[in-house]
């Protein structure tokens, strides 16, 4: 599992508890419930900030730019009549549950790769072998663990047709091309405009590793005295939190964990101590710097971030993104961001 997962996930998944003091109204405490202690707090000024020079090859410069040429693909019609394995089709369908049609059972054209498991067991089977402009009827079950908790382990029915047999085209690299649907003038602009993106991407990507690395140090240095309660309620928060994110994505908690966390259940539950435990070394070490300097978020602060945030993200107002993002734990999330900010500007570059 990624080391980097700490900082994802570290003030995640619990209700935090701020302190207010005076009338300015200055947010100084991430998490008041823990009892856990830093007993040694490590040096965390006059660290020595290691920041990666990046380099963009051209090779990945090409890699970039025909991943975007991807994006406007089309497929287009094979003069091949019978599917086989591997062939890319496309199809409409239409799945019944007990007679009746479910929620994303039926599509009138979708486009599918024979053999690729995208589908259940026994679906890709009931195609191939098939003519173009052939309909057939197939009894599946939906596997127990399927994602959508009202299909496990249901009978359905699926009426298949199969359109045509096709070949993925990606467009041709032209001037016109890129001018019309990229925002360039020219293909060397678009290389040009690509190297300057991965650069700027490669640059945020140093920063943030050496940032870690600041306070990877900070942590590994520090000691702790960690109470077993809240251990296990950071433990039980993590994993909450990650059934809601595969909830979110309308796939099995097992999926998740083996699609974004590279793991499995039986390992993430060994992994999930680890990983709490981490998360409150992380946020017990931001608190002690809170609190040696004099750190804080006032509501004016707040007020500003939130309004920024809810024009990044698209919202209509402010009033719409603090309906879907927890107060107290954006102002966690800028505290974090006090802490770090005073430590890179006190290291040593």
């Amino acid at each position: 599992m990624k080391k980097k997962i700490i900082f994802a996930t570290a003030l995640i998944g619990l209700t935090m508890v701020f302190t207010a003091c005076g009338s300015n109204e200055t947010y100084t405490t991430m998490d008041a419930s823990l009892e856990s202690k830093v007993t040694e707090l490590a040096q965390y000024t006059g660290l020595t900030y290691n920041l990666e020079e990046v380099t963009v090859t051209d090779e990945e410069v090409e890699e970039e730019m025909e991943m975007e040429l991807s994006w406007y693909g089309t497929y287009e019609k094979l003069d091949k009549t019978v599917a086989e394995e591997g062939d890319t089709v496309n199809i409409t369908f239409t799945g019944t549950i007990d007679g009746e049609e479910f929620e994303d059972g039926s599509s009138d054209s979708y486009d599918l790769t024979l053999g690729d498991g995208e589908m259940i067991e026994g679906f890709d089977e009931a195609i191939i072998g098939k003519n173009v402009g052939d309909t057939v009827t197939v009894d599946l079950v939906f596997p127990e663990d399927y994602y959508d908790e009202e299909a496990a382990g249901q009978n359905v029915t699926f009426e298949i047709t199969l359109n045509q047999i096709e070949e993925y085209v990606e467009p041709e690299l032209t001037d016109e091309f890129v001018k019309e649907n990229l925002d360039y003038e020219t293909i060397e602009a678009f290389r040009e405009g690509t190297k300057e993106i991965l650069i700027e991407s490669g640059k945020e990507s140093a920063e943030e590793e050496a940032r870690e690395a600041l306070i990877e140090e900070i942590i590994s240095n520090s000691t702790f005295e960690l109470v077993e309660d809240d251990v296990t309620a950071y433990r039980e928060a993590l994993i909450e939190e990650y059934e809601s994110y595969a909830e979110m994505y309308g796939i099995s908690y097992g999926d998740f964990l083996e699609m974004f966390m590279e793991t499995t259940e039986e390992e993430f539950e060994e992994e999930s101590r680890t990983m709490a435990e981490d998360s409150i070394k992380l946020i017990l070490v931001c608190q002690a710097v809170i609190d040696k300097e004099n750190l804080g978020v006032t509501e004016k602060e707040y007020k500003k971030a939130v309004k920024e945030m809810a024009e990044e993200y698209e919202y209509d107002s402010v009033e719409e993104f603090e309906a879907d993002n927890d107060k107290l734990t954006t102002i966690s999330d800028m505290l974090y961001e006090k802490v770090m900010e005073f430590i890179v500007e006190n290291a040593k570059k």
